[in-house]
């Protein structure tokens, strides 16, 4: 062998209460992003775009402790599913019914920075 392979471990601690709120979050955007469609569809206005939604939901993610890149993942979602299946509106989503969240490398914290009062075990 001419290298050394390195490999990591992390042991991720129960995150389910975070996992959990996170989808609820991400469900209440989704349910948002359906709303403003309903509102569009009833006033004869153009369907929302991923961008539109997503200008109209800057903001929510400190509110909702997501991260806004999340967020707009969501609204992209909900636009491309909705023209995807040719539908007005989609359904709305229960709250733990969406079973996924959007994320990526860069919307990723290690725990100790995202817990500010509460020290790493």
């Amino acid at each position: 062998m001419t290298g050394m392979l390195l490999v990591y471990r992390y042991r991720v601690k129960s995150l389910n209460g975070l996992l959990n709120q996170q989808s609820r979050a991400v469900n209440y955007v989704w349910n948002f992003c359906n709303d403003t469609q309903k509102h569009a569809l009833k006033w004869g206005k153009k369907w929302p775009t991923g961008f539109d939604l997503n200008v109209l939901t800057t903001g929510s993610s400190k509110e909702l402790r997501i991260h806004s890149g999340t967020v707009n993942a969501v609204c992209e979602q909900y636009a491309k599913s909705r023209s995807q299946h040719r539908r007005p509106y989609l359904r709305y989503r229960g709250r733990k019914s969406l079973g996924w969240v959007p994320l990526k490398g860069r919307d990723l914290k290690p725990l100790w920075v995202c817990a500010k009062d509460q020290r790493p075990r």
